[in-house]
């Protein structure tokens, strides 16, 4: 990144900032590694989901979930 006040002043638009402007990549090389980690972040976040809906259904499958009393 050329200075730090310039990144600052980017706010939440840093990372995209330095990946298509400081980083001296190729623009498709840039485009490529962006949709990279979005397909990556959403892969591991249906993974975490997919882990979480099993586990609870064996547990109440088995008895592991407390009852809540009027629901």
């Amino acid at each position: 990144m050329p200075s730090v006040e310039e990144g600052a002043g980017q706010g939440w638009n840093v990372f995209y900032y330095w990946l298509f402007q400081g980083s001296g990549m190729p623009g498709i090389l840039s485009i490529i590694l962006s949709i990279g980690i979005v397909a990556s972040n959403y892969l591991c976040a249906l993974a975490g989901l997919t882990s979480l809906s099993r586990m609870t259904y064996a547990f109440a499958r088995d008895g592991g979930l407390p009852i809540l009393e009027g629901a």
